[in-house]
This record gives structure tokens, sequence and C-alpha cells, in this order.
């Protein structure tokens, strides 16, 4: 018999078929750009526009379907405890705006850097396979932007937002099912970069104030289609070992 992670979740087939590129667009317009502190349901308007403009394909389903869907999921999304009970509450929703700084872009000045030493200074701290392509040499700028920094109880955490499709089970976003996606589509290593760059930006605002241990806190991936159907349902979690961090940092 199959058990209730097993079976499809009518939250989950409802939008099945809407993914791609578009949905994540507007996905992240919707986190990046909502009214802090006010619920998806009074913000109607910038649904329908983030929907309008990533060009979302709606593949016959009907319109206020999609709007509903993809309203209630959001909201989900913000109020799941990231940390599923474990420790103190955390809850995107419950923060505030000066707690939030979304879209926070980075550079690396990359001076020759050897793609083998990456994967050798991993492999040293039991990340061997963390560093996706090996054999290559990375000279210029390296740039990104990070979904959302938070804040939270004097800590600060990465969160990338994630909109694919894994399956209609809750089953395909538990923790150890989201673990095999992270390697599988090298977000793990992702997640690194975007802590290197968290880390590198908060010992220059701090200075010697700064505290890895007391200031850099997880780096969460949400997978909104499941956040909030169960307890750690679409949330992948982890802090890196301040060696790896170090090791990594030094390559660079």
């Amino acid at each position: 018999a199959r058990t209730p992670s097993t079976q499809p979740r009518p939250e989950l087939v409802t939008l099945a078929a809407v993914r791609g590129v578009a949905i994540g667009n507007a996905i992240h317009a919707i986190f990046e750009h909502r009214q802090i502190g006010g619920r998806l349901a009074r913000q109607r308007d910038l649904i329908v526009a983030s929907l309008d403009a990533a060009n979302v394909r709606r593949d016959r389903m009907d319109r206020e379907l999609l709007i509903d869907a993809v309203t209630q999921r959001r909201q989900a999304a913000l109020d799941t405890d990231l940390r599923a009970g474990d420790g103190s509450a955390l809850q995107l929703s419950t923060l505030s705006s000066r707690d939030l700084r979304a879209e926070m872009e980075f550079t690396f000045a990359l001076d020759a850097v050897a793609l083998d030493a990456l994967h050798r200074a991993c492999a040293a701290h039991g990340e061997a396979n963390l560093v996706p392509v090996r054999g290559k040499r990375i000279t210029g700028l390296l740039t990104g932007k990070i979904d959302l920094v938070f804040r939270h109880e004097g800590r600060f955490h990465v969160l990338d937002y994630k909109g694919n499709h894994l399956g209609e089970r809750l089953a395909d976003y538990v923790p150890h099912a989201l673990c095999e996606r992270m390697d599988e589509h090298h977000y793990r290593f992702q997640a690194l970069l975007y802590t290197i760059a968290l880390d590198r930006y908060l010992r220059q605002r701090l200075r010697n104030a700064y505290r890895r241990k007391a200031h850099l806190g997880e780096c969460f991936y949400l997978f909104v289609r499941a956040a909030g159907l169960a307890p750690g349902a679409g949330v992948w979690r982890h802090r890196f070992d301040d060696g790896l961090l170090d090791a990594v940092a030094a390559v660079f």
C-alpha cells in the first residue's frame, strides 16, 4: 500500500504542467517585489503582473485557477518553518524589511583559478564530488546574485528559491530526496559559492567585529512547489564547515 507521502498530492498535481524558465522567473519576481508583511492574497495585482511579464503558459489551465494556486503555494512557502521545528521557528513571512536583502550581487575577481585546486580543497574536507567540472582554469570576473540574504537572531543566511518540478508526490520533496537533486543539478556547489560571497561581504562590512561562528548562518534552498505541505518538505538546509570555507576562499 502506498503511504501518504508516495501518493500524488493535489497541490503538486495542479501546477504540474506549469514548469520551466517562465514560471521560475515569475516566482522570483513575486518574492522579490512582494509587500513585506502583507499576505499575497491581498497582492493579486503583483501575482498577475508577474505571471504575465514572464509569459507563463497555462497549457489549457484556467487563468483564475492558476492565479489562485500560485498565490496559495507561494504564501505557504513564506509561512513554512525553514527549520521544521529544529530550534526557534524561522518563517520568511515574519521577517521585517530591514532583515531582508533581495538579489544581492557579488563579484569574484579570479586570477587563473584552477578548478582542480578547488576540487582538491573540497576533497580534503570530505566534499570530493562538490565541484562539477575539473581540468579547467577560470580567469576574469565571476558574478552572480543571491536570491535572498536574511538576518535572523543575529545570523545572516542565504536563501535560493527553486521552482523545479520534481514530481507529484510529497516523497519527491523530502530532505533526503532534495539532497540527491541538489547534487544532480550542482546546486550544492552554487550554495557554496553563495556562502563564500556572503562570508566575504560580512567580513568587509563588519570588519574586526566579524565572527563567522556568530554571524554566518545556514544556506537554504526553498523548493516552493512543496514548501508548507509538511514539516521540512521542500526545504534543503546546510551550514558548510568552516575549514571548507577557508580552503575554498584561499583558492579564490
